[in-house]
C-alpha cells in the first residue's frame, strides 16, 4: 500500500477470497511506542478467523488519525479503544 498514508483506517477486510467483507481497523507505518518497523496490521472486529488465512484484501479504507508515539504501551492501548469506536460508528459494525 506504498500510495496510502502512513495511518489508522477504518476499513472492510476479506480472507482469503471468500466470503463478506469484515470490519476491520488497518495501522500502517511505524510502530514508534514498540521502537519497531513499519508494518501493515488488520485487526478484525468481533470475528476470530477458524485457521491462517493465505491473503487478506482490504476496502472501504477511511483514515483515522496519524501514526502516533504514545508515552506507554497503556496510553496506546486507550487509544486503540478509541480507535475501534471510531471504526465501528463509520462501518456501522
Amino acid at each position: 500500500p506504498a500510495e496510502l498514508e502512513d495511518g489508522v483506517y477504518a476499513c472492510r477486510a476479506r480472507l482469503d477470497g471468500d466470503g463478506a467483507p469484515l470490519p476491520a481497523v488497518m495501522h500502517l507505518g511505524p510502530r514508534p511506542v514498540f521502537h519497531d518497523s513499519r508494518s501493515c496490521e488488520v485487526h478484525l472486529l468481533d470475528n476470530v478467523p477458524p485457521e491462517t488465512t493465505a491473503s487478506v484484501a482490504v476496502s472501504d479504507l477511511v483514515y483515522l488519525r496519524p501514526v502516533q508515539d504514545f508515552p506507554s504501551k497503556d496510553a496506546l492501548v486507550e487509544q486503540i479503544g478509541r480507535d475501534v469506536a471510531a471504526a465501528r460508528a463509520i462501518l456501522g459494525a
